[in-house]
């Protein structure tokens, strides 16, 4: 991210992996203790049939499943904390953009890398939403300060219920939240964790944002011979063994093959011939078959930006929207009305995959707004595989599309 001090940068990126590494963690975890409850069950179950049995199955399982359960709290304690700590980073050099400060040194974001406490984690969260988030349009502003009240609330409903849990209300604002945490009650961050996760997480795409509305990038112009975009065209997991070439139609106006060819896919064994929808309009040769480092589906453009705006829509963005480039002013407003379009049919604000999707598709409206169709092409890339995953689209290993439009 341009226009980040080098340690802002380090925080913001060494805090996105581990709270994602936390939540892969729990997610494992907690699926290792639903199969052992079913198990401790059935083993329960067959000792009272057998009246009287052994109980050595059952005794084991218990044992182990209560361990689970341990270790399953001990991480979402660990996720509560290193997630509002990177909520609290993150807002913080948000803010520190958007009012076009300096950077922030080491000696000023180190006391951040700890669980905040409750109070100072609401003030934050109080800041106004029109403020914080004037680089993204009203709607995306109007979700996200509803998120933060929501948010808000939740917390001083915590506060209000500290004396419970031993401590005064007005005390609990000026401690973190896990020392709120007892064995009489359940977790405080129980309704609080996967929305304060989502909301961390979130945050380098809104730094980045605003970096561009204050910085805006140098508009790189496309020439013929350039690569316009890469991307996956579809998801799989086999390696890729064959390159797919596609060409231009012949003008005759060149006798050297390479200036006709516009788009290369990498394809495994499965998914070689590869569909023709990927080709569009081009002429589709298979290269030498040879090992390769990709995954199937790489994708390399040559083609003029607009071309490749065109194949994107009608790959998935129109079968996705229902929206045309004919009944919109040019690519700009397709793309904000694709955006809009996407907030109001699919849940964008606790899926993660399809709020990724809104994301990318943001940026990319907003750089093609701005003249920048490369940068609205990489985005466009991204948005293209979380639609995908959004979708459940399965990752195949060695099972052949159900149809030639499958990507």
């Amino acid at each position: 991210m341009s226009g980040l001090s080098a340690v802002e940068y380090e925080a913001i990126a060494v805090f996105d992996d581990t709270v994602g590494s936390l939540v892969h963690e729990l997610a494992s975890a907690e699926a290792t203790g639903e199969r052992l409850t079913t198990t401790t069950e059935a083993a329960e179950r067959r000792l009272d049939a057998a009246d009287g049995g052994l109980p050595l199955h059952f005794k084991v399982l218990s044992e182990v499943a209560a361990e689970a359960f341990a270790f399953t709290s001990h991480l979402e304690r660990m996720l509560w904390q290193q997630a509002a700590a990177y909520a609290v980073v993150g807002m913080t050099v948000l803010d520190r953009v958007v009012a076009g400060q300096s950077p922030l040194s080491l000696a000023r974001l180190k006391p951040l890398f700890a669980e905040p406490t409750l109070g100072g984690l609401i003030d934050l969260l109080k800041v106004d939403a029109e403020q914080r988030y004037a680089a993204r349009n009203v709607t995306v502003r109007a979700l996200n300060q509803e998120e933060h009240t929501q948010l808000v609330r939740r917390l001083n409903s915590v506060r209000a219920g500290a004396g419970h849990r031993g401590v005064e209300p007005d005390r609990a604002l000026g401690v973190p939240l896990s020392a709120l945490d007892d064995d009489k009650h359940d977790p405080p961050w129980t309704d609080i964790l996967k929305p304060i996760v989502r909301l961390a997480q979130q945050l380098p795409y809104e730094i980045s944002a605003a970096l561009q509305e204050r910085h805006p990038t140098h508009v790189r112009r496309w020439k013929r011979g350039d690569v316009t975009s890469m991307r996956h065209i579809h998801q799989c997991s086999g390696r890729a063994t064959t390159v797919v070439e596609g060409h231009l139609p012949d003008t005759g106006t060149s006798s050297d093959p390479g200036d006709s060819l516009a788009l290369t896919v990498q394809v495994c064994a499965v998914h070689t011939p590869p569909p023709k929808a990927w080709f569009a309009g081009l002429a589709m040769r298979c290269g030498t078959k040879a090992r390769l480092t990709s995954d199937c589906g790489l994708a390399v453009d040559y083609r003029e930006p607009g071309q490749v705006l065109r194949a994107h829509a009608d790959l998935w963005l129109t079968p996705l929207t229902g929206l045309h480039l004919a009944d919109h002013d040019g690519w700009p407003a397709l793309l904000t009305a694709a955006t809009e379009h996407l907030r109001t049919a699919y849940d964008i604000e606790t899926d993660d995959h399809w709020n990724a999707v809104e994301t990318f598709l943001d940026q990319a409206a907003r750089f093609s707004s701005k003249g920048d169709f490369l940068l609205a092409l990489a985005a466009l890339g991204h948005a293209e595989t979380a639609t995908a995953l959004a979708l459940e689209a399965p990752r195949t290993t060695g099972v052949a599309p159900d149809s030639a439009s499958d990507h």
